[in-house]
């Protein structure tokens, strides 16, 4: 399927998601970094340390301890009340975020971890997507919650640019999703009538065979004839070997269908917005442990 083009807020989040990375990296190379400038410090001092001597040898003993004296203080003291309000706002901060990923990045990306798992692997194409949480079905169906708690509250102005324009951006699609999902169904009903027609066969379908199987033909998978066909004596005339060129017919049809491809498509686009959602929250996350946690 054709990759649309990417929009203007598209390539601005791939710019944010850069930096994001970046600081994820610097933060987990910082002592590094640390050592390096203090090493590059001392051998600028041991290069320089005979001309250092030679300027200070043009003063008395006594102007040297007083420069000394008031340097020293002045240094001490400089430093000791950087520390301490360095030391004061990185407890802050430290405490800040550590709250934002246990309230915002930890929830939201459980949900979505284990939503995807039920559209990629339990139950791919499906019909109900709830917004809320509710009693689960025989078949689990993804329900999201987290987004709209954390949007209720004060934790919403807590949130970063690039986390609200991937969470926006996943519900977009889900929602889009949503209003294409049943073009998918009324036309598996139709190929399936079609087909059985054409093979002259007068058995019926359920009444609801297109929510009952189109997720098989939106997967590329092979109908069953116990569920698309009524359990009657017209049912006894399709035997295996008809019924195998009736769902190869019928999953031909459903390949080149524009419904079905349209349905397969924002299935695809919002596959990818969650993806792309988890990998925000996981660079989040990953870069509140190591500041905050490490």
């Amino acid at each position: 399927m054709k990759r649309p083009k990417r929009t203007k807020r598209e390539s601005k989040d791939e710019l944010l998601m850069f930096g994001l990375r970046a600081k994820l990296f610097i933060s987990s190379i910082r002592w590094i970094l640390f050592l390096n400038v203090l090493l590059f410090l001392v051998a600028c001092v041991f290069i320089h340390f005979q001309d250092i001597v030679q300027s200070a040898s043009s003063f008395s003993a006594t102007t040297i301890g007083v420069i000394g004296t008031l340097v020293g203080a002045f240094v001490g003291g400089f430093f000791t009340l950087v520390g301490s309000f360095y030391a004061n706002t990185l407890q802050q901060r430290s405490s800040q975020n550590i709250r934002k990923k246990n309230t915002i990045y930890n929830p939201l990306y459980d949900e979505l971890v284990s939503n995807l798992k039920i559209i990629t692997e339990d139950n791919k194409y499906p019909t109900l997507v709830e917004f809320e949480v509710g009693p689960q079905t025989m078949c689990p169906h993804p329900q999201f919650s987290a987004w709209q708690r954390i949007c209720s509250d004060n934790r919403k102005l807590s949130v970063p640019k690039i986390l609200d324009n991937s969470m926006n951006e996943l519900y977009l699609r889900i929602n889009n999703y949503l209003k294409v999902r049943n073009l998918a169904s009324v036309a598996t009903r139709k190929i399936i009538k079609s087909v059985l027609a054409e093979n002259n066969c007068s058995a019926k379908p359920f009444a609801n065979v297109g929510e009952a199987v189109s997720d098989k033909l939106l997967d590329g998978k092979r109908i069953s004839k116990t569920n698309c066909i009524i359990t009657d004596k017209n049912a006894d005339t399709i035997d295996d070997a008809l019924w195998d060129r009736i769902s190869a017919r019928v999953s031909e049809l459903a390949e080149s269908n524009d419904d079905i491809n349209k349905v397969r498509q924002s299935y695809a686009e919002w596959v990818e917005a969650q993806k792309y959602a988890i990998e925000v929250l996981s660079l989040l996350i990953k870069q509140a442990q190591q500041r905050y946690e490490g």
